[in-house]
């Protein structure tokens, strides 16, 4: 040994005959070890046709095993001794093993260069442990391009691809029950196996996206070059398979340790990530593509949707409003959410993948909250698009019926100065804009409650999902997509409150168009001929109210004309008490005020009371509804009372 040892270094040939004798023994061991490959590359085929001869090779593969493992606890008995020992004397201990010869042999021929091609290589395995993993890997790495081949570049639907690749997940069936059992125990070769196929998979999904991407590798799968067509469904359909076979590989990887079921539990989400980690990146790859392409198209659909719906406004006529169905609601809102709820549908009942389903979630809100932002900007440029003031039709006949305008024709008597009327839009604009505020406010509290249904659904079947988890892997899945739901929620708060938002806008700028139409008649408020007994100054703006309210009450739902009118209300006390306060700043609040304060306040009651039951039935409560109006139309005589006392 020490001889040959030295031949080795020193790259002399080996003319003894010891050093003959070893050469033949390194010659035999090579055919040895080369009819091993052949059968481990092989492995698949010979398990099941004649697992004898692949278990008397892995028996070869255990004594060669054991005999480098004597050799190496010998050599460190020696180093470790406190004797320095010669070399003949460790010579003399390691005598009986050929492992010297064998490293040295192998180290040789890792050393060399590769043979040009056509001649086969001489090369020496010092370690059959390591030809067996690597031999194996690559049988497996050749099986796994085949099938991912035909699957990803010859078949062209998701269910075809699945079948292709479904014989995968049979192959680590196979090696479960038939294969594994022939190799000690110690390999773990369960859990080895689904790493191998795990690895070579993800490979080929790495070589797959490039190709989706336009991106041609240059090596894997052997796709590069060719056009491929990848539906968005095709991607999902692939996301679920991936799943699929990570559920195969840590079932069967873990069925050793089923009877440490708490260990297996703590344990099970790190074996997942071990074991497929690669795979794992690429799923989630292949995830954030087909979110990024699911909300590329939604976005598109939910921009087309707001497009043909501000056109649709910003054109509406006189004539189209009265052909319009009551409530006046919008197609727009039910487009959008159809199309959301539709996307939202694939991911929460046809998939069980709650990391896919919060991701989509997500994306989708900010969709939403884009969309919300959108709408806004639309409500806003409502008021102040001159575009709709062109063009003449027939003026309205509401705005010309109006108590208060019919107030404004009559010309000034009794002395009263004229005033000058503010600057108004036209007639027609008046009567389109009512129209286009109300279909504007329904449409907002459509997308008001179809947002929070998208909230409650993705919560509930998240809720699902928790319930129905079984182990510590499922959970673990379960904390990383509720973590990303809770960004859904606030994204989805944040839309709901710009729906809310546009509501209030739309609703103000209705109230806005009611009060202009009774700022000159709230002129006479709290001058000479108010405190007269006949004054009818409040009663023609509560005409004018239930003028208007008679069509807004049939064009808004019930629960949006409810607001409305407590906004109505609220604006007419506000400006009632800022012409009291202002009066009593003057000093000009006098005792004799109360009578004519308490008119106005029981005829403002009074109407409350009337439009609020032109609401009908559809209002949740209408005597909460009045109330609200009353108590605050009571706060007037409490505010008049204070001031007289003081």
């Amino acid at each position: 040994v020490k001889a040959l040892k030295q031949c080795f270094a020193d790259g002399r040939g080996c003319y003894s005959e010891f050093d003959t004798l070893a050469h033949g023994w390194l010659e035999e061991w090579t055919h040895l070890t080369t009819i091993m490959e052949a059968v481990f590359r092989a492995y698949f085929s010979i398990a099941t046709q004649n697992p004898g001869l692949l278990l008397e090779c892995m028996k070869v593969v255990e004594v060669h095993e054991n005999v480098a493992a004597d050799y190496h606890r010998a050599c460190q008995r020696i180093e470790k001794s406190g004797v320095l020992a010669s070399k003949e004397e460790k010579d003399a201990v390691l005598l009986h093993s050929m492992m010297p010869v064998l490293l040295e042999a192998g180290h040789a021929s890792r050393s060399t260069p590769r043979p040009a091609a056509g001649k086969s290589p001489n090369q020496v395995h010092d370690n059959l442990v390591d030809l067996f993993v690597k031999t194996v890997s690559s049988s497996i790495k050749k099986r796994v391009v085949e099938v991912a081949r035909q699957a990803f570049y010859e078949e062209t639907s998701g269910d075809t691809r699945s079948l292709v690749l479904d014989a995968l997940v049979e192959d680590l069936y196979t090696h479960h029950e038939d294969i594994n059992v022939l190799c000690p125990e110690r390999f773990n070769m369960a859990m080895t196996v689904c790493t191998m196929y795990s690895e070579h998979l993800a490979s080929c999904l790495r070589d797959l996206l490039r190709e989706i991407q336009g991106s041609r590798g240059q090596s894997g799968a052997g796709g590069a070059g060719q056009d491929i067509s990848f539906s968005n469904a095709d991607i999902l359909s692939l996301i679920t398979w991936i799943e699929r076979f990570i559920s195969a590989t840590l079932k069967i990887s873990l069925t050793k340790r089923r009877s440490f079921k708490t260990e297996q539990d703590l344990q099970s989400g790190q074996v997942s990530d071990t074991l497929n980690g690669e795979l794992l990146s690429q799923l989630d790859i292949f995830r954030k593509l087909y979110v990024r392409r699911a909300c590329a198209k939604l976005r598109e659909w939910m921009q087309g949707i707001l497009s043909k719906e501000t056109l649709c406004l910003k054109e509406l006529t006189p004539e189209q409003a009265e052909k319009m169905s009551t409530p006046l609601i919008s197609a727009g809102p039910i487009d959008v959410f159809s199309a959301v709820q539709s996307e939202l549908h694939t991911m929460l009942e046809e998939v069980s993948d709650p990391t896919l389903a919060a991701w989509s979630a997500s994306s989708i809100a900010e969709l939403i909250l884009e969309h919300s932002e959108d709408f806004e900007n639309v409500v806003e440029d409502i008021e102040y698009d001159e575009q709709r003031y062109k063009g003449g039709s027939d003026s309205l006949e509401r705005s010309n019926s109006s108590p208060a305008v019919f107030a404004k024709s009559i010309p000034p008597f009794l002395g009263r100065l004229a005033v000058a009327e503010p600057h108004h839009q036209t007639l027609e604009t008046n009567q389109v804009t009512v129209e286009q505020y109300c279909i504007v406010a329904n449409s907002c509290a459509v997308y008001h409650k179809e947002a929070s249904e998208v909230v409650r659904l993705v919560e509930a079947k998240l809720g699902v999902w928790d319930l129905s988890s079984t182990s510590s892997a499922t959970s673990i899945v379960l904390r990383d997509a509720q973590r990303s739901v809770k960004r859904f929620e606030n994204l989805m708060k944040s839309s709901i409150v710009r729906f809310q938002r546009s509501s209030n806008l739309s609703i103000n700028f209705l109230v806005k168009l009611v009060l202009q139409d009774i700022d000159q008649t709230l002129l006479d408020l709290f001058g000479e001929s108010w405190l007269a007994e006949g004054n009818r100054c409040i009663e023609t703006c509560c005409a004018t109210f239930h003028d208007y309210c008679i069509d807004i009450a049939e064009y808004l739902q019930p629960g949006v004309y409810t607001e409305f009118l407590r906004a109505l209300f609220d604006r007419f006390v506000n400006y009632y008490l800022s012409g009291l306060y202002s009066c009593y700043s003057d000093g000009r609040v006098e005792a004799n005020w109360k009578k004519p304060v308490k008119r106005d306040v029981k005829i403002a009651t009074e109407c409350a009371s009337v439009l609020v039951s032109l609401g009908g039935s559809g209002l949740c409560d209408t005597s909460i509804v009045s109330k609200g109006i009353k108590d605050g139309l009571k706060t007037i005589v409490g505010e008049l009372a204070k001031m007289i006392k003081t």
